[in-house]
């Protein structure tokens, strides 16, 4: 995914199990989840919008930057969007990758 390129640039490898799918990610951050209300800028954000049989189902992995706002990359719009972040159902995980 491309959050896991982002934070491999910075230093942190959060691959889990060799594989970088937004779901492998979250299952190897599991220890590392924050509250919502705590969002800090680098937090992932994992999302669950249908079934694929994956951890926690995860679809979708966004990157908060802070001032309510994240990034992520858009199927819709074809590339990588940074729009104000909606806190929603569709929230399963937020952790804070460290070194």
């Amino acid at each position: 995914s491309r959050a896991y390129y982002a934070w491999k640039s910075a230093g942190i490898d959060i691959a889990f199990g060799g594989s970088t799918t937004a779901a492998a990610e979250a299952q190897g951050l599991k220890g590392k989840s924050v509250k919502e209300e705590n969002l800090q800028p680098g937090d992932l954000i994992f999302y669950n919008y249908t079934t694929n049989g994956r951890y926690k189902n995860i679809t979708h992995i966004e990157i908060y930057t802070g001032g309510a706002k994240d990034v992520s990359a858009s199927s819709r719009y074809g590339k990588v969007v940074h729009y104000g972040y909606g806190k929603g159902d569709s929230v399963v995980l937020v952790a804070r990758p460290t070194k």
